[in-house]
């Protein structure tokens, strides 16, 4: 009795076997740390503070 085995597609074990993304960098960790520590000291915006903020701002370049 001898044995069944699924042909290897090469490129699909090439996906399958490649890193996912890249290798963090140090100021990539330095940045999310600081995000980190602005987020539990609360200094952050919400999405509706921030498209308000947009909103201002658009407002005032079209009436210079």
């Amino acid at each position: 009795m001898t044995a069944k085995t699924t042909p290897v597609d090469p490129v699909q074990a090439a996906f399958d076997d490649a890193p996912i993304g890249e290798p963090e960098t140090e100021e990539e960790r330095r940045l999310v740390a600081e995000a980190r520590d602005d987020i539990a000291a609360g200094r952050v915006r919400t999405p509706e503070q921030i498209r308000a903020t947009i909103e201002g701002m658009r407002r005032r370049q079209e009436s210079e």
